[in-house]
């Protein structure tokens, strides 16, 4: 006679708690052996740690450039050897004054920069295009290497890239002076930008149109680039510096149109952005704005302040302790300039401006208030 069977006790949340423990004891000594197997290294990580060593730095870098993908693609560590071999080349390049070599570069990266997201090569272009900006004596190989660029982005299909370069290169035609090329080149970028509603870029396109027109003094064109601009930062955030410009624009329009009191507020807030941003040449460019602003403003109606006061104020601001960390040729133009209005001395003004000549002449705004 078959003996009956046992049956078997029931599953307690007691006994499933203490199964689990058992297997985690059972599982964990092979996770822990897991652990300690390290992936290889990269091979294309190991070349570039050696390069450096090598007899010839460059071609060791060119050749982990130019090395085939492989079949399962780059990994993390082998893109930014890539990446970081295409940074030592273009310095090097620069360093030496070979600016073509460093737009062949993109020639030569082309088979790397297919394997890599667009905003990854978008960030090496700019960062090429910050290296020759660094090293280039002249503005002029700034703008070829930027044309070549253009002429990359259009060969493979580029437009985000091309765009911001075409942004970068009509900032330069506006420093060389060549407004009716910058202003061509903007008004183009415009019309593409706002078909793709990129508000980013057309705040700061905007920003340099207005700058273009203020250049040949278009104030009503000016203003309404201006507008423009800010109507389109409404909708993104727009950074401190980018704010800062905005400002020191608003700023230069107003002194434009004689509004003198308006005008210092304006470059007063710029100035305590880039001061807080480090930013030395472009706060001490609107602390001599600023010194504009008090040396040609007339006392406020009612107000028992002389325009001698206003000058002699403006005097002591270039030479406080305030701004001594910006104190040099350019604050010490605008003090003699205060104190020439006060002589009310033609003579020295003529001495003024054949000793800071550069610091005065070399202002766009200050040139043109001189000449008013």
């Amino acid at each position: 006679r078959p003996s009956p069977r046992r049956s078997c006790p029931p599953a307690t949340p007691r006994r499933r708690a203490a199964a689990a423990a058992a297997l985690m004891d059972v599982l964990k000594p092979t996770a822990m052996d897991l652990d300690e197997v390290e992936a290889p290294p990269d091979p294309l990580q190991v070349a570039f740690d050696a390069a450096s060593e090598a007899a010839d730095p460059s071609a060791a870098y060119l050749e982990i450039l130019v090395a085939p993908t492989p079949p399962e693609g780059l990994t993390e560590a082998g893109a930014r050897a890539k990446e970081e071999c295409v940074y030592r080349l273009a310095e090097r390049d620069a360093a030496a004054g070979r600016f073509q070599d460093v737009a062949a570069l993109l020639q030569r990266a082309a088979p790397f920069f297919g394997a890599v997201a667009k905003a990854k090569v978008a960030k090496i272009v700019r960062r090429l295009l910050d290296i020759v900006a660094g090293s280039a004596e002249t503005l002029d190989l700034q703008a070829d290497l930027c044309n070549e660029v253009v002429a990359w982005c259009l060969r493979e299909k580029r437009t985000f890239l091309r765009q911001r370069v075409e942004g970068r290169l009509v900032a330069i035609d506006f420093e060389r002076g060549r407004y009716d090329a910058a202003l061509a080149l903007v008004t183009k970028l415009l019309r593409e930008l706002k078909k793709l509603d990129d508000k980013q870029m057309l705040v700061e396109t905007h920003l340099l149109e207005s700058r273009i027109h203020g250049a040949v003094q278009n104030v009503p064109k000016a203003k309404a680039a201006l507008t423009a601009a800010r109507a389109n930062g409404n909708a993104v955030y727009v950074g401190p510096r980018l704010q800062a410009e905005l400002d020191e624009m608003s700023g230069s329009l107003h002194c434009e149109e004689c509004d003198y009191h308006t005008a210092h507020s304006y470059f007063l807030e710029a100035y305590e952005a880039y001061d807080g941003l480090d930013a030395a040449a472009p706060a001490t460019r609107c602390l001599k704005h600023m010194l504009l602003c008090q040396i040609l403003q007339e006392p406020e109606a009612g107000s028992a302040r002389s325009a001698d006061a206003a000058l002699d104020a403006a005097t002591a601001a270039a030479t406080s302790q305030q701004y001594v960390k910006y104190a040099g040729p350019d604050l010490d133009s605008m003090a003699d300039v205060a104190k020439a209005a006060k002589a009310r001395s033609l003579a020295a003004f003529e001495t003024c401006a054949a000793t800071y000549g550069p610091q005065l002449q070399g202002d766009l705004l200050i040139k043109h208030r001189w000449g008013a």
